[in-house]
């Protein structure tokens, strides 16, 4: 190093010595205030369950961040931009109770749940964390009156170094955008579908990083709101004049367990060659249906066709009339709905609000500890009331993509499974083994979810039935492709289990319908067929009655013609 060199290094180290010196006080107020305002953020990377274990998505996750931090700096002074990220300090107790509770961020529906909160309940919570408030608003005090005391009129950044940090972010954030699109490219040839999946990754990433996600939760979360209040209001009148026209004096019970992402072709019960569903195959009294298919291939509109009389042919049917909820409701049942999904699902919430109760896991989906047999806990509540007639919806993760998430370690029967991979990065062909096991695991566990189930309803020796169905399929490389949702649905995507059980006292109060069951097993139908189903299985009748949509019908007819309704609304013809 020459003399000149080693001089003006020198001069550097003088000056920011002196410049520490002289701003002590500002650098250490900065510092502190920066803790503060990205604490929900470090604290999400040590406790959120999707970064668990995996440095490369911290790393991402920190740097946009950074990045949101420091946009405020990059248009006004020090003390303004930190009264402007002071907002957000004032809502981060909700990020931060939301990441503590839950492991996750804070979503749409955990907004929905506030503003559907009544004012008794929400005073109940604010008087049982009255302390953990006073310290929130001290907080509050110390942060503002420090932001205070920084320079007014001094920027963090010359308008040189403005320019330098912001093509430096926008670097990062182009290089993540090239990543996702990278992913993408494993997952489809068509640059068309490698531009969305890119743009929804993301997307998602912003919704995860506060206060991003905060920003956006709330405005979802009262559009949501105003939605349902809306719809609701719209057919508040509605009536599907049910009535139960056969009535016993026993006590009866009607389940409905809807499944995520299961294939019919997966289950050993169907003659799948892997024993992945062993205990339903010894559960009496079951019967599977062979030739199902969803009128949907993604969960947001496959739900409305399996709760009301919505088609994929006249799917509009759902924003008019009320649910299957409703109409057991209107024949005197005690309606209940069990659920470790879709709480964000403005759908959903419009039909939960006319539950008797409804319980709602809100672990995020990504969450290893968001378990299916996390909900017995509510089903055992409900089923030791004592009420006459119950009508129960329990609404389960199943094989939702990860699937290595969707199962505990004693269920990793098929191995190497995905455990630990990172993300969508795994749906690639080399790992086609890996998921192949690791959905096949999570196929096994819900064999075991729905046993059980049906053995905790079976020992309360009531007029009762279960019936299972899956939202829609999966794809699992089956011509190279992966996930579902495709804008020309694969028969993968579509072919979906439905199982029916039915109590010993059900069958021999209605021995017709038993045989029924079975007589209809291989018929070739469709999800629309559930709505008309429970009705029958119960034995309640609707103006408008369709036993030609019942299995348990001696009625019920084939389709000759199938549909179904892709991601862009689109009626696909799926006749065979």
């Amino acid at each position: 190093m020459s003399y000149f060199s080693t001089s003006k290094a020198l001069m550097f180290y003088d000056s920011l010595l002196l410049f520490v010196k002289e701003n002590k006080k500002n650098i250490f107020l900065f510092v502190v205030l920066s803790i503060v305002c990205l604490f929900p953020n470090l604290f999400y990377i040590y406790f959120g369950s999707s970064l668990e274990g995996n440095n490369i998505k911290k790393i991402i996750f920190l740097g946009i961040s950074v990045i949101c931090f420091f946009i405020p700096f990059l248009i006004f002074n020090i003390r303004t931009a930190f009264f402007i990220n002071g907002i957000f300090v004032v809502l981060a107790p909700f990020e931060i109770a939301e990441i503590y509770l839950n492991q996750q961020t804070v979503s749409p529906g955990f907004i929905m749940l506030i503003l559907q909160t009544d004012y008794h309940e929400a005073f109940e919570l604010l008087e049982s964390i009255k302390l953990l408030l006073v310290g929130a608003f001290l907080i509050y005090l110390v942060y503002f009156f420090s932001a205070k005391q920084l320079p007014g009129n001094v920027a963090l950044f010359s308008p040189k170094r403005k320019l330098i940090v912001s093509a430096l972010s926008l670097l990062f954030l182009c290089a993540l955008y090239a990543y996702f699109f990278a992913l993408g490219s494993k997952i489809a040839s068509n640059t068309k579908v490698r531009f969305e999946f890119a743009n929804g990754s993301f997307a998602q990433k912003f919704e995860e990083i506060y206060p991003c996600d905060m920003i956006l939760a709330i405005d979802r979360g009262i559009k949501m709101f105003h939605t349902v209040n809306r719809t609701s209001a719209d057919i508040e009148h509605f009536s599907f004049g049910a009535k139960q026209v056969v009535k016993t004096n026993e006590k009866e019970m009607y389940v409905l367990v809807i499944g995520e992402t299961a294939r019919y072709a997966n289950f050993s019960i169907n003659n799948y060659a892997r024993i992945t569903s062993p205990l339903l195959a010894k559960t009496s009294s079951l019967v599977s249906f062979n030739d199902v298919y969803s009128e949907a291939n993604e969960t947001r509109t496959a739900l409305p066709i399996l709760l009301t009389r919505a088609t994929a042919q006249n799917f509009e049917i759902f924003t008019k009339e009320k649910s299957i909820i409703d109409a057991f409701d209107e024949a005197g049942f005690s309606t209940y709905w069990i659920a470790n999904q879709s709480v964000g699902n403005d759908f959903i919430q419009r039909v939960v609000k006319k539950t008797k109760e409804h319980f709602f896991v809100t672990k995020e989906s990504d969450s290893s500890e968001n378990l299916d047999e996390n909900l017995w806990l509510y089903l055992d509540k409900i089923l030791a009331k004592n009420e006459q007639k119950q009508f129960i919806v329990i609404h389960t993760m199943g094989s939702h993509y990860r699937y290595d998430n969707r199962y505990p370690k004693a269920f990793k029967k098929f191995q190497p499974d995905s455990e630990g991979a990172f993300g969508y990065g795994v749906i690639d062909k080399r790992n086609k083994d890996k998921q192949i096991n690791s959905y096949d695991n999570s196929i096994l566990y819900t064999d075991y979810f729905l046993s059980n189930t049906i053995a905790r309803i079976n020992k309360k020796s009531t007029v009762s039935s279960l019936l299972y169905i899956s939202d829609h399929g999966e794809n699992l490389f089956e011509n190279g492709q992966v996930l579902h949702g495709n804008v020309l649905p694969t028969t993968s995507e579509v072919h979906i289990p439905l199982f029916v059980w039915t109590s010993e006292k059900y069958n021999q109060l209605f021995p017709q319908k038993k045989t029924n069951i079975i007589k209809n097993a291989n018929k070739s139908i469709t999800s629309s067929v559930v709505f008309h189903s429970l009705l029958d299985l119960a034995n309640i009748e609707i103006r408008e009655n369709k036993f030609q949509k019942s299995i348990c019908s001696s009625l019920l007819q084939s389709d000759s013609l199938r549909f179904v309704l892709n991601q862009n609304q689109q009626v696909i013809n799926m006749s065979k």
